[in-house]
């Protein structure tokens, strides 16, 4: 973290805060000086690219100085709420831009009137985008589907656009019948967004790099579902597997497979506790 922190500053100093304000840019940059560092690169593309509030506040954060504990909390929770990250996704944001740390405002209750309107929540809707896509889902609705060529693969596709390519938000349908919509980035899913395959199964949640990658929900055809982190498509960090019999597991995934400290419940109300690896109960545990 300390060579892409140091990487961040000095290119700031170089080139000025107002890079900030170009995050494509910006974020090309960073791509090109620390190839090695690809999870805070793409880290830096959730929250910088189509999020100009995100920007405008960081820039002033490092061009004013005005790094007072509210000013760094209403960042913090901008980054939390309106983006959804998770609080080990926004540290890395306060490490690479070398922001002091502090907690979000539900820690911090002497703050939270002063930034009420920041810290509403968005809430997610079962088999719907976020609801903040509403107005853009009404304008893509609206728009005609054209044909196009993408990374090889014809589609129709109605939405913005930039060189050619789907950016800013749109909506895709392959000819395999599969869908996405949502956010784009120079061709890329990036951001928030649902994909819906040809045989029902629904993932909505962030992208990066056009893999399901942060927090995001997966619906199979069947009725299971999974709740939490994800990683290049696979279930990676904490969350919740609910099968259609109503058995639970909630814990540690590491690519798709339960490993790590998970809590699994039978429809019998038997409960496991304790260590996992590859899916299985393996270490210490406690059985009721």
């Amino acid at each position: 973290m300390q060579d892409i922190s140091k990487i961040v500053k000095q290119l700031l100093e170089e080139r000025g805060n107002d890079l900030i304000k170009n995050p494509s840019l910006f974020c090309a940059m960073i791509d090109d000086l620390v190839p090695d560092y690809k999870k805070e690169r793409n880290i830096l593309r959730r929250v910088l690219i189509h999020n100009d509030k995100i920007c405008v506040k960081l820039y002033e954060l490092l061009s004013e100085g005005n790094c007072e504990r509210k000013e760094l909390i209403i960042f913090r929770d901008l980054l939390e709420n309106d983006l959804g990250l998770s609080e080990n996704w926004i540290d890395i944001v306060f490490d690479i831009f070398e922001l002091p740390f502090v907690q979000n405002s539900k820690s911090n209750a002497e703050t939270q009137k002063g930034i009420e309107n920041v810290t509403e929540k968005k809430k997610i809707a079962d088999n719907t985008l976020f609801n903040n896509f509403t107005e853009k889902r009404k304008n893509v609705d609206n728009m005609p589907f054209m044909d196009t060529y993408l990374n090889g693969e014809k589609i129709k596709y109605a939405g913005e656009m930039q060189s050619g390519v789907p950016h800013g938000y749109g909506k895709a349908v392959w000819d395999t019948s599969n869908i996405y919509e949502g956010d784009w980035s120079y061709g890329k899913k990036i951001g928030r967004g649902r994909y819906v395959w040809k045989n029902g199964d629904v993932y909505e949640g962030d992208f990066v790099d056009g893999k399901g990658t942060g927090k995001g929900r997966y619906t199979w055809k069947n009725g299971e579902v999974y709740e939490g982190g994800f990683v290049d498509g696979k279930r990676t960090g904490k969350g919740r597997y609910t099968w259609k019999n109503g058995e639970v597991y909630e814990g540690d995934f590491v690519d798709s497979k339960r490993t790590g400290k998970g809590r699994y419940t039978w429809k019998n109300g038997d409960v496991y506790e304790g260590d996992f690896v590859d899916g299985k109960r393996t270490g210490k545990g406690r059985y009721t």
